[in-house]
């Protein structure tokens, strides 16, 4: 039970910033793909991406 729920969190991580990749200029973010960013999306999901883009926002 707890994989698939690391599995899932995984999944929503990556489709998360996938979705800013692409679509984030729009409003503003931007995140790029590249294996630290994965890392994260892949260790802390949805939570991990809100993360980066604040610390892009504080630190730029």
């Amino acid at each position: 039970m707890k994989v698939k729920k690391l599995l899932l969190q995984s999944l929503g991580g990556i489709t998360f910033l996938v979705v800013l990749h692409f679509f984030g200029q729009n409003i503003g973010i931007y995140l790029p793909i590249n294996l630290f960013t994965i890392a994260i999306a892949s260790l802390l999901g949805v939570p991990g991406i809100i993360l980066l883009v604040i610390l892009g926002k504080i630190l730029l």
